[in-house]
């Protein structure tokens, strides 16, 4: 058996290593990556988020990926993409060693587990860029922390899981779960959880408030995202599109319910139980596949602590689940082969109608190239980088724009660029 499982893993790690070529050699600037590599830029060129840049999004991913721009002269997306993987191997490596230290798993289950678990992720549209992967690397951080009884430490990278991204404040509740089932010193483990939170948090508010002299309530405006939960609302998911998109997170729930389904209750399961479960609520929001990475350790947390009980019930479902997730990830990204080609074509093509580094508004599925073609956001303080927004006729009137839906004003003009129709406008009325 021992040796049929060190064969599995094997396996596995060559199914990963292939997974990343293959989504890194076809990987394509993907619909939220824009938003956040524009900002990304703008953070680069000295642009203040917030001030200069509306920003609905808590901005350390941003800040995280502006060196890039220092880094390489030319823009390519691929750059950014193996930065991320980076993060992944980072988080990945933070759970090996918990695996390994604290749980006292065997070599071999847990890079099994680690593997698995940096699949997930993958699957679960890691393999674009978005803000989830790196509040994922903060818990784990948190975790790992919080397992060695450095609770401040673990307050200040939770708060960091919510500089990420704002839903990362859910984080604490499953960590307060941990701290009263230790029956050690609550009051003063929440005391340090809390001290260590507020100190980042500090940090972002002086540093903005303070030094950048923004107004809090703008601040506070911008965070608050209430046109995304507008917009969000207004399309909440069906059962059928929840379903899809949690195809993953389900697929790693039936090992979990073999493992822990006598034992539910157990002190040790509860708060990670709660984890998944806090978690997944902006999953009801929208269910976007990425949504759901935030659940994936307490998952495999639950896991890893309950293994070593029918630990040969739940490897079977785990090993059909890694492999079907694996290979819809693969399906998936083999469809995306020709986009990045036919981005750039369209780059060069949009290029020559309006140069590099002028300032444009782009509509729609086109605001990729902001990054490709260097292009400012005349509306950058105003609205962002928003697909969400509100703007009149008259606002477009005002400005050059590029769109993929038609929008009724003058000196609108009809382009074909390859197989995809484009709506320009490059004279503006003051």
């Amino acid at each position: 058996m021992l040796n049929q499982f060190k064969i599995i893993t094997f396996i596995f790690i060559l199914i990963f290593l292939f997974t990343i070529y293959f989504s890194i050699s076809n990987s394509y600037i993907s619909s939220d990556a824009p938003y956040y590599l524009s900002v990304a830029r703008d953070i680069s060129k000295g642009y203040i988020p917030y001030k200069d840049i509306y920003l609905s999004y808590t901005p350390l991913m941003m800040y995280m990926n502006a060196p890039i721009y220092y880094i390489f002269e030319k823009f390519n997306y691929k750059n950014f993409l193996i930065f991320q993987y980076f993060i992944i191997f980072l988080t990945q490596l933070i759970f090996f060693k918990i695996s390994r230290n604290k749980s006292r798993n065997s070599v071999t289950l847990s890079l099994f587990l680690t593997v698995l678990f940096g699949l997930a992720i993958l699957s679960s549209d890691g393999n674009y860029i978005n803000l989830e992967v790196y509040s994922l690397l903060s818990v784990m951080i948190a975790i790992y922390f919080y397992l060695n009884s450095q609770i401040l430490f673990t307050g200040f990278f939770l708060a960091l899981s919510f500089l990420f991204k704002q839903y990362g404040i859910l984080n604490f509740i499953p960590f307060i779960f941990l701290i009263y089932n230790s029956e050690n010193e609550i009051v003063k483990r929440l005391v340090l959880l809390g001290f260590g939170a507020v100190l980042p948090v500090l940090f972002f508010l002086i540093y903005f408030v303070v030094i950048k002299n923004l107004s809090l309530n703008s601040l506070l405006a911008q965070l608050s995202g209430v046109e995304y939960i507008k917009y969000s609302v207004n399309k909440f998911p069906g059962f059928f599109n929840w379903i899809l998109g949690a195809k993953v997170f389900l697929l790693l729930v039936i090992p979990v319910l073999i493992l822990v389904r006598k034992k539910v209750f157990e002190r040790k399961n509860i708060p990670w139980l709660i984890g998944i479960i806090v978690s997944l609520l902006p999953t009801f929001l929208n269910s976007f596949q990425h949504y759901f990475i935030n659940a994936l350790p307490y998952i495999f947390m639950l896991i890893m602590i309950n293994w070593k009980k029918d630990f040969e019930k739940a490897l079977k479902p785990l090993i059909f689940g890694g492999l079907l997730f694996s290979l819809m990830l693969i399906i998936r990204v083999s469809k995306y082969s020709e986009v990045y080609v036919k981005q750039i074509s369209t780059a060069e093509k949009v290029k020559q109608l309006v140069p590099e580094g002028n300032t444009i508004f782009l509509n729609g599925g086109i605001r990729y190239l902001y990054s490709l073609n260097d292009y400012n956001n005349p509306f950058r303080k105003r609205i962002g980088y928003s697909y969400i927004h509100f703007l009149s006729a008259e606002d477009f009137e005002a400005v050059k724009f590029l769109s993929d839906s038609l929008i009724n004003t003058s000196c609108t003009e009809r382009i074909e660029l390859g197989e995809r129709k484009y709506y320009l406008k490059l004279l503006t009325r003051n």
